[in-house]
């Protein structure tokens, strides 16, 4: 796998190795790789690189050093407004770090910059629905469902609100 990350740069064998490294040496291992990888011109901000960003951000959290993640997850938000996986990762680093309440308000903020976006509501409502906030995250989800009755991601999130709630008449 090293060998073939030095002829390329995949960012899906670059996260591979990465967790194997956390796994065998620890996650300062698993992000010198990152950063070696980096240096070369891998850009983990780029939405093409998105493992290697869930990487970085799950291995510096391991390794407590959470504001090298958040300074990578807000790069990436500047560079590309309308991804949201860098969102959707910060909030769960706040929430690991103990502050589930600026993870809140972090997805909020997101909602608030785009209430029609099917994904946004979505990841706020799987957010609160993860935090136990089934009910608060019931209008989200029919918001989500409205705006895009076929994404995949989308149901399967309601049917598991509608689960939660009691509400089997829902979740097809």
């Amino acid at each position: 796998l090293e060998h073939h990350l030095d002829r390329t740069h995949d960012p899906e064998a670059l996260a591979t190795l990465a967790g194997a490294l956390a796994r065998r040496d620890g996650p300062e291992a698993a992000l010198a790789r990152i950063e070696r990888a980096r240096a070369d011109g891998l850009d983990p901000a780029d939405p093409e690189n998105a493992s290697v960003l869930r990487a970085f951000t799950a291995h510096a959290l391991a390794a407590g050093r959470v504001e090298a993640a958040r300074t990578l997850l807000h790069e990436a938000q500047t560079r590309d407004p309308a991804w949201l996986e860098p969102h959707r990762l910060e909030a769960s680093l706040l929430s690991a770090s103990g502050d589930p309440a600026a993870a809140r308000a972090h997805l909020e903020s997101v909602v608030a910059e785009r209430p029609e976006d099917p994904r946004a509501l979505a990841m706020l409502a799987g957010f609160l629905h993860g935090e136990g906030q089934t009910e608060a995250a019931r209008p989200l989800v029919e918001r989500a469902r409205a705006a895009a009755p076929r994404d995949a991601e989308i149901a399967y999130l309601a049917s598991q609100v509608w689960a939660a709630l009691g509400r089997t008449d829902r979740s097809a």
